[in-house]
């Protein structure tokens, strides 16, 4: 893909290149791990360098002020206090049983 082709996309749309490009780069190299014979041995390469090409042309844009809007994520629902208990309780559990064992283990002789 072309620089120029490149830059008239939004910065979104460049990430989203970018995601593919490194997608089917590790394709790619897949194929080469097996041991089989790619269909287009260059293929590494100009992928390398449109993966180049895309990071450059989102440092451009990203230093020329262009900012993508993110959705908005949902909060979780807070945990009541004894959801919380439980669950410090199930976590504190094997901390104690492993203490346990090891004063059992020292104890032996």
């Amino acid at each position: 893909m072309k620089a120029k082709e490149v830059r008239q996309l939004g910065l979104a749309a460049v990430q989203e290149k970018l995601f593919h490009f490194k997608e089917e780069l590790s394709k790619e190299r897949a194929v080469l791990a097996s041991g089989t014979r790619p269909e287009n041995p260059g293929k590494i390469r100009a992928l390398r360098r449109d993966i180049a090409r895309a990071i450059t042309i989102i440092n451009e844009k990203k230093k020329a002020g262009e900012t993508i809007e993110k959705p908005k994520e949902k909060k979780e629902a807070k945990k009541t206090e004894p959801e919380k208990k439980e669950a410090v309780a199930k976590k504190e559990k094997p901390k104690k049983m492993a203490k346990v064992k090891k004063k059992i283990k020292g104890k032996k002789k």
